[in-house]
């Protein structure tokens, strides 16, 4: 599932569920390697459940901004000596990004409750 894999910043995506608030199809199966051929093939494709699109525009949109600022900021982070890291630099913190088909993107780490919104 796309893992940009940096050194210390990476992109996981699992599986796609139905935005359909009343609908709880997902499928977890759907592996996200490559990253563009995933959306052209679920970009519009209806549930199988309740026939709401399963990945919109929008959430494309938020999943490619969300690469982009992984990417940035491991080109940030190469760029701080390594005399200037604090203690824990290279510790993994996972967040998660739960997406509802608008574009808005609902974040939290993996220890904590929803702590915003995009």
């Amino acid at each position: 599932m796309p893992k940009q894999q940096n050194e210390l910043n990476h992109l996981h995506v699992e599986g796609v569920k139905c935005d359909n608030p009343d609908c709880d199809y997902e499928d977890m199966s759907v592996e996200w390697d490559d990253m563009e051929l995933t959306i052209k093939t679920y970009l519009h494709k209806p549930c199988p459940k309740c026939g709401e699109s399963l990945l919109t525009p929008e959430d494309v949109k938020t999943m490619r901004s969300l690469a982009t600022l992984i990417d940035v900021s491991t080109e940030i982070s190469k760029m701080i000596p390594e005399s200037m890291r604090p203690e824990g630099w290279d510790k993994e913190i996972t967040i998660h990004a739960d997406l509802d088909g608008s574009g808005n993107c609902k974040l939290r780490r993996e220890d904590e409750h929803e702590t915003g919104q995009n």
